[in-house]
């Protein structure tokens, strides 16, 4: 898995928003060929420095997958 992720070159396709004490990203991501994933990325509020943090993933999405809070 280590030498795919290598290789690889992520594109974000397309991304959904959810307001909670900051902001959650779910963002459907391109990893080449035919694969895809999901991640879940936090931002905290301003005050807090609007620092982002990785919250979680998905693994074997396809294109055609339709983007869930999770």
């Amino acid at each position: 898995m280590r030498n795919f992720f290598h290789r690889c070159v992520f594109k974000a396709i397309e991304y959904k928003t959810q307001v909670v004490a900051g902001t959650n990203y779910f963002i459907k991501v391109h990893l080449g060929g035919d694969k895809y994933v999901f991640i879940r990325v936090y931002q905290t509020l301003p005050h807090e420095g609007s620092k982002l943090r990785l919250d979680g993933f998905q693994l074997d999405k396809t294109e055609d997958d339709e983007i869930e809070y999770f």
